[in-house]
């Protein structure tokens, strides 16, 4: 998990995700972060499990628990 403060006071992350399996879970794990982060910019691979946050308001463990709150499980570095 990359935790990086960007030149805008926002935080860009990349975090390891498991149990992705369709688009449909690429969806929820976008909901999950806007939910707690509107402003945050997703991009999520599926293939790779590497879900990209930038732009993120909220620290890396508020994004990791609502994407484990949404039934995944967030890799460790």
């Amino acid at each position: 998990m990359k935790n990086e403060l960007n030149n805008h006071n926002s935080y860009d992350y990349k975090i390891n995700v498991s149990g992705m399996t369709c688009q449909g879970c690429v969806n929820s794990i976008k909901k999950a972060i806007a939910q707690i982060d509107p402003g945050a910019e997703v991009q999520v691979d599926l293939p790779s499990g590497d879900v990209q946050v930038k732009k993120a308001a909220q620290k890396k463990a508020a994004i990791c628990d609502a994407i484990s709150d949404a039934g995944f499980t967030v890799n460790a570095d």
